[in-house]
């Protein structure tokens, strides 16, 4: 487990930790927490992107937040590892809040007392960076923080710019891989 499913720049293996670590968790509820939150908020998401575009956002996401959070801990001289989901659901936040900034929210721990969504994004926003700055280690802030900004990123450009092309990728990527010479009919 330590090897495979914990992400740490000083792992014995450091690339593919950094997605499988997003399916690994401290505790049941530690993984617990984080699946009532990715199913309170992926419903709509999907919703909007789709079954194929959430699932490549979701995934990407866990290695973009673990970039994130080895780049920091190298920034920071640290090399504990990082396991949990939090990093990709909070992309999905970041989503939900992006597309639906009134929706209303609330914790579980408090009922009754509710909030938007964007000021539910902007709040971990503050709250991740003030982690960052002085050094909180309960949460990785760092993964926190990028997963939110991934999801705003993804809402304003990133489904235009990644999503809409990968046609054009995906065969520039068969052609490579058979060795066929791009044909072009006019």
């Amino acid at each position: 487990m330590s090897k495979w499913f914990a992400a740490s720049p000083a792992g014995p293996a450091t690339c593919l930790p950094m997605i499988l670590s997003a399916f690994s968790h401290h505790s049941p509820l530690h993984l617990g927490f984080n699946m009532f939150a990715l199913h309170s908020f992926m419903g709509p998401v999907v919703q909007y992107l789709g079954q194929e575009q959430f699932l490549a956002v979701y995934l990407s996401s866990g290695v973009l937040t673990a970039l994130a959070s080895y780049a920091f801990k190298i920034s920071m001289g640290s090399m504990s590892p990082s396991i949990g989901a939090s990093g990709a659901i909070l992309t999905i936040v970041g989503i939900f809040a992006t597309l639906v900034p009134d929706a209303k929210l609330q914790l579980i721990f408090l009922p009754g007392f509710t909030f938007t969504a964007s000021a539910a994004i902007k709040g971990m926003m503050c709250l991740d960076t003030v982690g960052m700055i002085a050094g909180w280690r309960m949460f990785d802030h760092a993964a926190h923080l990028s997963g939110v900004l991934y999801g705003i990123f993804w809402c304003h450009a990133g489904s235009r710019l990644l999503w809409d092309s990968r046609g054009t990728v995906v065969q520039a990527w068969h052609q490579f891989r058979t060795g066929q010479a791009s044909t072009k009919r006019d």
